[in-house]
């Protein structure tokens, strides 16, 4: 670059003030205001997604836990990871859940058999299959002998008990402590009809409180930043209110605080779903903090742009006059 030119160009960038940055430079600027507590809500909201992402079998209930793999054994992987595969299906969601709460049921009537509630020498076990077809649970004498067969009913449809009578009338019922109940105070046969001590209301409140454990788990999603645009409304009104911003700043920083929420947002989702969820948190965060920085030195540089644009022009313009001179001298 010639000498006049270098010097025209230092001099427009002085009249920018040198804020003209490198992109390594913005790393090293400090933050506002707005982009702290901008950043602090986004990265209040992911931190609390990731939290909920971090649950596993180990934070829910062992006996539901043993119960699913138990009903569901080629099932792979775990309760929670089966709940985040289900969790766009709800049909699906809730065979499953019903699945696991009727072997919990069945579960919980053999352990309470066996905690000294047979004769001697006698015990239960569950069937080898979770869909045994015609009985669920058998006593067996001290010789591995069957002594009785019985078919599990965690439900609380009087109908769905009778179906099982009738398909296999030579083996009984165990069936809700509501339903048996219930069924006695009508005067109903109940010689076949056995009382499992267990409250369905309880079994289904213990199912679904681990199933709600498992949904808090499910896929790292986006998340609108509702409560990011809307404190970037209020500051921003604010200022416009006492004059320290004109409208069309308000618009326009409002417009852009919006947008940077949404993009910080949707990296920390891009973070969490390729990576890992704890990649969200310091992507929503980076992003956001430095993205008024990028916008900044984005119209920084347009500016400048604008300016060699001129200084191009200028320079045509001198070329034209100075060949113009020296014609005519040598006229």
């Amino acid at each position: 670059m010639k000498p006049e030119f270098e010097a025209r160009w230092k001099e427009e960038v002085w009249k920018l003030n040198n804020k003209l940055r490198k992109p390594a430079d913005l790393l090293t600027r400090g933050v506002s205001k707005d982009d702290f507590i901008d950043s602090a809500i986004i990265g209040g909201v992911t931190i609390a997604d990731v939290l909920a992402g971090r649950i596993n079998d180990h934070q829910i209930a062992p006996d539901v836990i043993r119960a699913f793999h138990d009903q569901y054994p080629n099932i792979q992987g775990s309760f929670v990871d089966a709940d985040k595969r289900l969790h766009d299906d709800p049909g699906a969601l809730a065979g499953l859940v019903n699945g696991v709460k009727g072997k919990l049921f069945e579960e919980n009537y053999v352990g309470w058999l066996n905690h000294g509630n047979l004769p001697d020498g006698f015990h239960a076990e569950l069937a080898p299959h979770a869909n045994n077809p015609a009985w669920d649970i058998a006593v067996k004498d001290n010789h591995g002998h069957v002594a009785q067969l019985l078919q599990a009913k965690a439900t609380e449809c009087m109908q769905y008990v009778q179906h099982a009578f009738d398909a296999h009338p030579d083996i009984d019922v165990v069936t809700t402590h509501e339903v048996f109940q219930n069924l006695a105070d009508h005067g109903a046969n109940i010689n076949h009809l056995i009382d499992s001590h267990q409250a369905l209301s309880g079994i289904t409140d213990h199912v679904a409180d681990a199933a709600d454990s498992a949904d808090a788990a499910a896929a790292f999603a986006f998340h609108v930043p509702w409560l990011a645009v809307s404190w970037a409304v209020v500051q921003n009104y604010g200022r416009y209110r006492k004059g320290t911003l004109s409208f069309d700043e308000f618009i326009r920083h409002t417009g852009q605080r919006a947008g940077l929420a949404f993009v910080a947002v949707g990296a920390g989702w891009a973070a969490a779903n390729v990576v890992t969820p704890y990649a969200a948190i310091p992507a929503a965060i980076i992003t956001r903090l430095y993205g008024t920085r990028v916008l900044g030195n984005m119209d920084l540089r347009k500016e400048v742009e604008k300016s060699i644009t001129w200084v191009h022009g200028s320079i045509k313009h001198l070329e034209i006059q100075l060949s113009r001179k020296v014609d005519l001298l040598s006229a």
